[in-house]
C-alpha cells in the first residue's frame, strides 16, 4: 500500500496512517467473517451441520446442488481475500500467520474447563433449580458427571504432557 501524502502537515502523515491501520483492520474484520460465514456454508450444505452448533442437524444439499452453491462462495472469498491483500497487506499476513504452539495450548485449556464446566452441570445439586430428580436419574446423572470429569481429566493430563 502506498503510503500516505503529507500535505507539508507535521501530524498529517500520523493520522494518515492511523486511519490507514483501523481501515486495514476492519477490512481484516469482514475478511475473517466472510471466511467464517463461508465455512458455516459448506458445513451446512455439505454435512448439514447447524450454523447454531447445537441445532437438530440440517438436511445436505446434493453434491451437485452443494457444488453449484459452493463455486462462487469460494471465488467471493478468493476475490475478498485478495482485496484484503492490496489494501490490507500486513493485518493479512498477521492474519494468516500460525500463532505459537503455547497459544494452542491456552486455548486447549480454556476449552476443556467450559468442557469441564458442562459436565458439572450434570451434577444433581445443579440440577436441582429444575426440581427435584428421581433417586435413580440422581444416581446416573452422578456418575456421568464422574465419568465426563474423569475424561477431561484425561485429555488435561495429555495436554499438559511436554
Amino acid at each position: 500500500m502506498s503510503k500516505p501524502p503529507s500535505h507539508g502537515l507535521p501530524g498529517y502523515r500520523a493520522a494518515a496512517e492511523l486511519v490507514r491501520k483501523q481501515q486495514g483492520k476492519h477490512l481484516l474484520a469482514l475478511y475473517a467473517s466472510a471466511c467464517n460465514c463461508a465455512r458455516q456454508l459448506e458445513a451446512a450444505i455439505v454435512d448439514g451441520q447447524s450454523p447454531t452448533g447445537y441445532g437438530a442437524p440440517l438436511a445436505p444439499l446434493a453434491p451437485d446442488q452443494a457444488q453449484a452453491v459452493l463455486a462462487p462462495v469460494r471465488q467471493y472469498v478468493a476475490d475478498f481475500r485478495a482485496l484484503v491483500e492490496q489494501w490490507a497487506p500486513d493485518e493479512l499476513v498477521g492474519f494468516e500467520t500460525c500463532q505459537s504452539r503455547e497459544n494452542t495450548l491456552v486455548w486447549a485449556s480454556n476449552l476443556l474447563e467450559n468442557l469441564r464446566q458442562l459436565a458439572e452441570e450434570l451434577h444433581p445439586r445443579r440440577l436441582r433449580r429444575y426440581g427435584a430428580g428421581l433417586s435413580s436419574m440422581n444416581e446416573a446423572m452422578t456418575q456421568a458427571c464422574r465419568r465426563l470429569l474423569s475424561l477431561i481429566e484425561q485429555a488435561r493430563d495429555a495436554l499438559e504432557e511436554k
